[in-house]
């Protein structure tokens, strides 16, 4: 049950991340350009792994249920809207973890490729990797 626990603690963690990333983003304090876009695909990821973890509990929670008896259950489990809930958010966790790390890993070349580029090269940069 070792792994219950973890995927627990991770789903905790998550929301943590989640909820600092937020105050720090509307609590006031100045964050530059760089420190916003970082926060933000933070929050993203966060979101993305929370969903993950949301996924694999719930998986869990119905193979325990299954126990012994799947084979009987399949066809039944396979065209539940529980199935395919989980189907979707598995899907759309992936997919915006990895958006979110492109998106991310983009705008740090950006910021590697051209350092002392002005606030408005940087403002057309975030707007393209939003759009991405």
């Amino acid at each position: 049950k070792q792994w219950y626990q973890r995927r627990v603690r991770g789903l905790f963690g998550n929301v943590f991340v989640i909820f600092v990333s937020l105050r720090a983003i509307n609590g006031g304090a100045k964050l530059t350009t760089v420190s916003l876009v970082n926060k933000q695909m933070i929050v993203n990821l966060a979101s993305a792994d929370f969903l993950m973890g949301v996924y694999l509990v719930s998986l869990a929670v119905m193979d325990e249920l299954q126990k012994g008896h799947y084979c009987l259950e399949a066809m039944e489990w396979k065209l539940s809207s529980m199935c395919q809930l989980l189907g979707v958010l598995s899907v759309l966790s992936v997919q915006t973890s990895v958006m979110s790390l492109g998106v991310l890993s983009t705008y740090r070349m950006i910021i590697v490729v051209k350092p002392h580029s002005t606030d408005t090269t940087r403002g057309r940069a975030i707007g393209i990797c939003s759009l991405i």
